[in-house]
């Protein structure tokens, strides 16, 4: 039972997860560990062939992405706990909302208030599995990013910055809220001290769109030949109504291929890399949030 649509993207979902910590850049680059891949002095055009948006800032070197550990915190099960909470939220969607096997067949076409539990317990697997999934996709770009250096333009992060900027109006418009309420709710921060830190997030933007274009162009991974599949996925997950809903959006299909290719690399990451388990401390801060 979906909430509603949420705009965002698995480049925006990086930034909320890491924070907005900029790239490393040229000037950086001495203090930073040799790498065994690396791609020197180089722009990386995507292996497709669709349009990436033409960046005018560059991946200078691209660091090690095989092989590396990341956080897997899928499988968690929801508590009875949280199953309440989220079978009261339905409730109170409705003006005669109440928990009665009557109720329950009228109103949300299910058997009875047990089959209703069932639901909202599969639902919030998923859900869980959906943030777990996206956690681990942003880690192992920021381990990328993090190894790697960039010759960023500044005009192309002050343009940035204002789409990310727009992007969030655009997810308070989507989930019924006012900017202003908003942002504190989805980053923690005021509004004063996010709009501060968001060239540092146009930069993180821009940083994981290149190294998505760069491994893609490394692997021969065709963002193209995936995009059926993968923006279905995104369709199906967030609540849009279609693959053209979300297009339209999401500012349009190139916007959609950026996040295709996002996933598409992601995908790649983790499967070359090493799912570490959640610590029983990460289960618990989980469990509260």
């Amino acid at each position: 039972m979906k909430k509603g649509k949420y705009i965002v993207t698995g480049v925006l979902v990086s930034v909320l997860v890491l924070g907005a910590a900029s790239c490393g850049t040229q000037g950086e680059s001495d203090s930073k560990p040799a790498q065994t891949e690396r791609t020197e002095e180089t722009e990386t055009p995507a292996a497709d062939g669709a349009q990436t948006g033409g960046h005018a800032s560059r991946l200078l070197s691209l660091g090690d992405y095989r092989g590396l550990s990341y956080t897997d915190e899928s499988g968690r099960e929801p508590t009875e706990a949280e199953v309440a909470e989220e079978m009261q939220a339905i409730l109170a969607w409705f003006e005669d909302g109440e928990l009665t096997d009557a109720w329950v067949r009228e109103n949300l076409e299910l058997e009875s208030v047990e089959a209703f539990r069932e639901n909202t317990r599969e639902s919030l697997r998923e859900v869980y599995d959906q943030r777990a999934w996206k956690a681990s996709a942003a880690e192992l770009y920021g381990a990328v990013i993090a190894a790697s250096t960039f010759e960023l333009d500044e005009t192309e992060v002050s343009t940035e910055r204002n789409d990310y900027l727009y992007a969030y109006q655009q997810m308070a418009e989507a989930a019924g809220m006012s900017y202003a309420d908003y942002v504190p709710e989805a980053t923690g921060m005021t509004v004063e001290q996010f709009e501060t830190e968001a060239g540092a997030s146009a930069e993180q933007v821009i940083c994981v769109e290149l190294v998505a274009e760069a491994i893609a162009e490394k692997e021969g991974l065709s963002a193209e030949d995936a995009y059926d599949e993968i923006a279905a996925q995104i369709v199906e997950e967030e609540g849009f109504d279609s693959v053209s809903d979300f297009e339209a959006s999401a500012g349009g299909r190139g916007a959609v291929m950026e996040e295709v290719r996002y996933r598409l690399v992601a995908r790649f990451l983790m499967e070359e890399g090493t799912g570490m388990p959640q610590s029983a401390d990460s289960g618990n801060a989980a469990a509260e949030q």
